[in-house]
């Protein structure tokens, strides 16, 4: 099935580099624990499904994004404790940061966050 949303691409930089950091927050879990080191591609643009990083509140967050094949994109939280939202394309592309491509889990703790 075709995407119906329309993801016009901003020039890319050709400076961009595969980034990592560590991530703080809980809405993942338990993908993604305190403490765990994400690795992402930095992208400005809706480019499919998969989990991506975005500026928000002065911080960072991390979501789970799904299309629901309208001009909007369902942003989820693995965490059951959060609930999640539908925002406009264009709030996706001027806040995103990047999409994630990898989680290191800290070896040294329990797994089970």
């Amino acid at each position: 099935m075709a995407n119906a949303l329309s993801t016009t691409p901003r020039p890319y930089d050709s400076s961009s580099t595969i980034r990592a950091m560590e991530y703080i927050g809980d809405n993942m879990e338990p993908t993604i624990c305190k403490r765990d080191s994400i690795v992402f591609e930095p992208i400005e643009y809706y480019v499919g499904e998969g989990i991506y990083l975005f500026e928000q509140l002065g911080g960072i967050s991390v979501y789970r994004v799904q299309s629901n094949g309208r001009q909007t994109l369902r942003l989820m939280s693995d965490n059951k404790r959060y609930s999640g939202r539908e925002c406009e394309l264009s709030w996706f592309n001027d806040h995103c940061l990047g999409r994630l491509i990898g989680v290191y889990h800290q070896i040294f703790t329990p797994r089970g966050c």
